[in-house]
């Protein structure tokens, strides 16, 4: 079994049975796919979570304020941007998710 990727990260899988190729397939779409299946199911699940406490009314994040990627990602999820902090080890972009947003049509993470 193998996978070969070419220039364009297609992967081009070799197996020498369809069981073989079958679980080719399901590594390679693991892998592909995982980030994105970790946003559309994992975040909002944790959000939930958070949330299912009544006494927690707030939920905030410190992402490094280089990772513009995970500032995006908090956005995508209902997040709200606050301050630049310095935190010491880093300097970080506050964002914020309130009950009220999370839980207002379209105001939150994509449940």
């Amino acid at each position: 079994m193998k996978v070969l990727r070419d220039a364009y990260g297609i992967p081009h899988l070799r197996a020498g049975s369809v069981d073989e190729l079958a679980y080719l397939q399901g590594r390679v779409t693991a892998e592909d796919r995982g980030p994105q299946i970790e946003e559309k199911l994992t975040v909002p699940a944790l959000i939930r979570y958070a949330f299912a406490d009544p006494t927690h009314l707030r939920l905030v994040a410190e992402p490094d304020i280089r990772n513009e990627k995970a500032i995006h990602r908090l956005q995508r999820h209902g997040f709200e941007p606050g301050p630049v902090i310095d935190l010491g080890h880093k300097r970080a972009r506050l964002t914020f998710l309130t009950r009220s947003r999370f839980s207002s049509p379209g105001g939150g993470s994509d449940r």
